[in-house]
């Protein structure tokens, strides 16, 4: 978790079937939207080791196989 000044549309963006279409996320110390993201510099934050995934899927979030929705189980955060 950073200092929560940026939002997670910022990286999960429309333009990019809200993901961010990079294939490295960056996060604080950055400037842009989706794939046109890039470090501020100076910059001693690292790429993470992760993309940043649609996030299209979270609805079904706490959902099973036959269709009942438990959320509790299944946080976002």
């Amino acid at each position: 978790m950073g200092p929560r000044e940026v939002s997670c549309a910022t990286c999960h963006h429309l333009s990019a079937g809200y993901a961010d279409g990079l294939d490295l996320s960056i996060s604080v110390n950055s400037r842009g939207r989706a794939s046109t993201r890039r470090f501020l510099a100076p910059n001693a934050i690292p790429f993470t080791q992760r993309t940043c995934t649609t996030v299209l899927n979270a609805a079904y979030n706490g959902m099973t196989s036959d269709a009942n929705y438990t959320p509790s189980p299944a946080p976002m955060f």
